[in-house]
Formats: C-alpha cells, structure tokens, sequence
C-alpha cells in the first residue's frame, strides 16, 4: 500500500514524491488491517487471498474534506458549480478551496493504470448537501475521464448510523444525505455498500471496516460475471390494501427475514459488542418501518414479512399515503434477504428536504405581516417571568430567567377551544421577536407525535419546531413554520402549548397562529 500525504494545491501538480510520506509498505496479514487505514488493508488482502495476484492500494485521505475539492476545476465550470476559496494567512492552499486536493493529490496519480475507486464520505458534506447528487456524479465522470478509464469502477461506501453530528436537530440529516448518495448510481459500475447496520451512537466511522471490506467483495464477484446477489432487498411493487401498505422486494429470491443488529453506543468497541448499553434490534420482529396518512405525520409501523413482502399498518393511521424505512441518522432496522445483506433506507413520499438545523427564514415585520390569532403569554411559570416593555410603539415582552438561572423561558398558551386537543393540527406558527444581539431561541410546542415522549403522561409534548438565529439588526423580525400535528392541551410545563428558549434574556413581541 501507499499512504499519500496531504497536499492542497491552486493548480494541478504532476510530481507524486512531494506529497509521499514513505515508499509502498507491504500487508503480508490481515492484521495489519489495524494500521492507519483499515479498511484498504482488509479490501487489498481479502482480493490477493481470492484472486491470488498483488493488489496496490493507493491511500487518498483528508479527513472532513468537502466533495467539490476532489473534482478538477474544468467539471466543476461545466456544471455552473460555484467555487469556494478561502484565503489563508500564511499563505498555503486550504484544501477547503474547490478542487485543491484534486490538484495536489489525486492528478498526480492520472497517469497510473488505477482499476477502481473506493468513496468513503466525509462528514463535512453532509451540513450543506444539496448539490452532493451532481457533485458525487461529477466527481465519478471526471476521475474516469482523467484516469482515461471510462468504466472505472467506484465503490461507494454508505454513510453509516450515527447520533452524530450535534447540529442535526430534526435528527435526519444522514438519511437524506444516504439518500443523495444514491443518486450516483444512475452511473454505470457504480456500487453502494451498506453500512447502516454497522453504526455507532456517538461516531461517525464505524470499527466494523472489516465487514465493510467483505460486502465490497460482494460486489468484486459480481463483477468477474460470477452469479451472486451483491444488493440487499430493494422495493419492486407497492400495493395498496385497506389500510395496510404490502411492499413486494428484489433481491430476494431466497425470502426475507428479520436479524438481530446490535449497535454500539460508545465509539472504540468492538463491533455489534455493546448489549447492555447500546442497541439491540432482535431477530423475531421486524423494526425500522413508519407509515404516514394524508396529514404527513409518520407513525412507527407493524411490519408483517409474508415471503418477499411486508405488509405494514399502524393504528394510528386509517389512510396510508406513504412509508419510510430507516429514515434516521441512527437507523434501527433489521430487513435482510437471505444472503444476509441489508435493505437500504427508503422512502415513498415525496416531501422537501428539511432544514437539519432547524433555522427558520427570518423576516421584517411590515404593517401587514400579522397573522393569524395571538395566543396567552404567560407571565411567569415557576421562577421564569415575563416582564412587559415598550418596543417600536407597541407591548412586547422581555423574558427575564429565575435567580442563578442560565436558561431564560418564555411560555405561551392557546385560548382557542377550536384548535385546543388536536381539533385542527394543521397550524402555522408565527413567532414575532426583537432582533437584538446574537444567539438563538429554541421553539417547541405540544405535538400529538407519537415518537417524541417526555414522560409516561405526556408523549408528544416538547416537539421541536426550529430555531431563531438572532443576528442583531435591532429591528422587529418574524419567522414562521407550518407545524402538522398540534395537539395544544397546556401540557408544556403545565399551563402553556408553546415554549420559547434561549441562554440569554430576549424580547418577544407575540406568538400567533393560524389553522391550515
């Protein structure tokens, strides 16, 4: 193997022996798997030990690097890609800078007879992922074109489960990033290697890169024209059935089955050693399933296996519309075919990409930007009061916290009997605040959702609804968020329906809401 050394650069470079660290080094054992990249060791050995011929690895690795750096310059102008550069103060490349660790590490290489590609992702793409589609696409297109190999195969490796990373407060993120990841496959010799079984509650890059390495070899003999399922359960036909949803699957000519998955809670264990601790899905009940009505609200489903189709339903829903599978960073699901490969992640609706961060549009308050019914501030809710003050020429409150208190709340109820215990769920919210400072106010309200529990009595109750980013323009501003499933039954600390948050005192001019 070779392992290169970083090297960012502002123009393509021919020269390899600047950015090497050493010589290539031979794995004679699979142990050597536990040096500095496991993975390409476990791969390169189990592919001599098959094959029985020498495999080099080149080793191309910079840790929470962005996609677009790894594409030349000229693809990314061919589709409009708008570039990054961010200077530095003493002077080096940055290798955030689009197309700099292309140019510094991998065109050196181009002249190199390289028969495939393994993409591990980055953690970093998965914070602004809208363009990771196109960019992986042209990432593939353009690395063939200058190796000069137009069926260069790449191996893509899924983005496994994880509670990571903090920001990610819808708690989504890797589902719809894995689900962008999926869009390369549109390309020939293109393979997806499952991960999401392999996941850990507080990492990124899972300890589980020897399986890693034997699904890729899956796919290596299905390659060589050998018969051989390389891809786990995927949907072919979806049938309504009352009010059950029945998912008929390929890939599975040998059945289907549930497995128990065991996912470590703590980084640095052995894989799937985590019993007590961590997460066990057994092998008796098929998990990970979420069914949703014309409302849009996914409810956790029963899933029934009848050969090669599940059959799912939730009493919670009379009219199904749509189902998720694993449709989490953390995914808890166990689907497998027969051969032991896991089902990806799926999802049949058609709904918007969500803000992961929960930032909502702020806007400025104008004479005709009100909306909606106002509901009753609470003016204290035990030692947290709201201390009325004059702001623009009307009332406003500033919230003021309890004695040695950090956090500062601000509580407001609904008055309204027509929308209070989930009569109309559909509302939209609009909260009016004084733009002052910086920081951030956290919204939540009293939701009927079934997933969010705190407390035996009160499941539903402190659902997130997104997050004020205050910015300090001293003026008075208002964002707003359609919220499907308000329950409104005063249950948030006892006497309120929506409940503002922040670490610093703020002003809060009005919580209004309006049915749908």
């Amino acid at each position: 193997g070779l392992h290169v050394s970083k090297g960012a650069s502002d123009k393509p470079e021919d020269e390899t022996k600047t950015y090497m660290n050493h010589a290539w080094s031979s794995i004679n054992d699979e142990r050597q798997g536990e040096s500095n990249n496991p993975l390409a060791a476990f791969f390169g050995f189990n592919i001599a030990q098959e094959y029985e011929y020498p495999v080099g690895i080149i080793q191309l690795g910079w840790k929470d690097s962005r996609i677009d750096s790894w594409i030349p310059s000229e693809a990314l102008d061919e589709i409009s890609y708008k570039k990054r550069e961010i200077s530095s103060s003493d002077g080096k490349i940055s290798h955030l800078n689009s197309s700099s660790i292309y140019n510094g590490m991998v065109h050196p290489f181009t002249k190199f007879a390289v028969r495939g590609v393994v993409w591990y992702p980055s953690m970093a793409d998965i914070r602004d992922q809208e363009n990771y589609a196109q960019l992986s696409q042209t990432l593939i297109t353009s690395w063939r074109q200058a190796f000069n190999n137009p069926e260069m195969p790449f191996f893509l490796i899924q983005a496994q489960s994880s509670g990571r990373p903090s920001w990610n407060v819808t708690g989504d993120a890797l589902a719809w990033f894995r689900e962008a990841q999926t869009k390369a496959l549109e390309l020939p010799e293109t393979y997806f290697v499952p991960t999401t079984d392999l996941g850990e509650e507080k990492s990124f890059y899972t300890e589980s890169q020897k399986t890693i390495a034997n699904r890729m070899m899956i796919h290596l003999t299905k390659m060589k024209k050998k018969k051989t399922v390389n891809e786990g359960p995927k949907i072919a036909k979806i049938k309504p059935l009352g009010f059950k949803i029945a998912l008929e699957f390929d890939n599975a000519r040998s059945g289907l089955e549930a497995r128990e998955v065991v996912l470590n809670k703590s980084s640095g264990l052995a894989p799937g050693s985590e019993r007590e601790g961590g997460t066990v899905l057994p092998a008796d009940k098929l998990v990970g399933f979420e069914i949703c009505g014309r409302d849009g609200v996914f409810h956790p489903a029963t899933a029934n296996l009848k050969g090669r189709t599940v059959e799912i339903y939730s009493k919670l829903v009379r009219r199904p519309a749509a189902i998720r599978y694993g449709w989490s960073s953390m995914v808890k699901a166990n689907l497998y075919n027969e051969e032991g490969l896991p089902a990806l992640p799926f999802r049949t609706d058609k709904m918007p990409r969500p803000n992961f961060e929960g930032e909502l549009e702020s806007k400025k308050v104008t004479i005709t930007s009100i909306i909606g019914s106002p509901l009753e501030a609470v003016l204290k809710v035990g030692d947290n009061t709201l201390e009325k003050v004059q702001l623009d020429g009307g009332e406003a409150y500033k919230v003021i916290a309890g004695k040695g208190k950090k956090d500062h709340y601000a509580f407001f109820k609904n008055t309204n009997t027509d929308i209070k215990d989930g009569k109309k769920p559909k509302l939209k919210l609009m909260i009016v605040y004084y733009d002052e400072g910086s920081g951030v106010i956290d919204i939540t309200y009293d939701s009927s959702d079934s997933k969010v529990v705190i407390g035996k009595n009160k499941p539903g109750t402190y659902k997130k609804a997104g997050k004020i980013k205050l910015t300090g323009t001293n003026t008075l501003r208002f964002v707003e968020v359609d919220i499907p499933d308000a329950q409104f039954s005063n249950r948030l600390w006892g006497p309120s329906d929506i409940r503002l948050k922040s670490n610093k005192s703020f002003k809060v001019s009005g919580v209004f809401v309006q049915p749908l």
